[in-house]
């Protein structure tokens, strides 16, 4: 079995608030962390802020890393917060409000005067179309 190789990998998360970063070396065995303001207008300044951060405190050029991943809760928390474009949905005809009805998932079933949210998509923005049968 061969050992595993060694690499420079590098995480970056872009939350709402902040952008956190990590520079894992397994050549040194040391690990890198950055923390950087999320610019909302442009993530990806946040990202590059982060990233260079990681490089200057590892003291490694950019070139030599061999994995860099990210991940955002920036459309999640859109989603949460009800904030952003109002948006439409498309579905099979006859089947537009199957989300609202929200027959299959309830956080308490026994309350029937739970609040429900309204649907992310208004009805006059949810469309039927009729699906392609051959």
């Amino acid at each position: 079995m061969s050992e595993p190789r060694q690499t420079l990998r590098v995480g970056i998360d872009v939350g709402g608030t902040f952008t956190d970063g990590v520079l894992v070396d397994t050549y040194r065995n040391l690990v890198f962390t950055s923390k950087v303001r999320t610019v909302p207008e442009n993530p990806a300044d946040a990202i590059v802020e982060a990233l260079r951060l990681l490089i200057d405190a590892a003291g490694v050029p950019i070139a030599s890393i061999d994995e860099l991943v990210h991940g955002t809760t920036l459309v999640t928390n859109s989603l949460i917060e009800r904030k952003g474009a109002r948006v439409g949905l498309i579905t099979t005809k006859g089947h537009r409000d199957t989300l609202e009805l929200g027959r299959e998932y309830r956080y308490d079933i026994y309350d029937l005067d739970i609040d429900r949210q309204a649907p992310l998509a208004p009805r006059d923005l949810r469309l039927g179309v009729t699906e392609r049968t051959r």
